[in-house]
């Protein structure tokens, strides 16, 4: 969206699983990309981010997780990012996948 006419840029669609939703999205502390969380249910969890380029607003990277992704937190040099997964009841979440 652009943030002073509030108008819609782009309608990206993300993730692979029809039954995963994004949760939510960080921006890399160098402005380049955007990472969206694809969150799933038990029975299909969510396995993956999504890597937009933040210019392009085209996703770049679809990337493999363990189940249900929540949120991520990026090292200062956008190097390094940290994806924190929630799990589900059949895999409890007591990871953190680092890309």
């Amino acid at each position: 969206m652009h943030t002073k006419t509030h108008s819609l840029i782009a309608n990206v669609l993300v993730g692979d699983n029809p039954l995963a939703t994004p949760l939510n999205i960080s921006i890399s502390p160098d402005e380049k990309f955007a990472y969206i969380t694809n969150f799933g249910f038990s029975s299909q969890p969510g396995k993956t981010v999504s890597v937009i380029d933040t210019k392009t607003h085209v996703v770049i990277a679809t990337v493999s997780v363990e189940d249900n992704p929540s949120t991520i937190a990026f090292t200062p040099d956008s190097k390094i990012a940290y994806i924190l997964n929630t799990g589900n009841s059949n895999f409890p979440g007591n990871t953190v996948f680092v890309k």
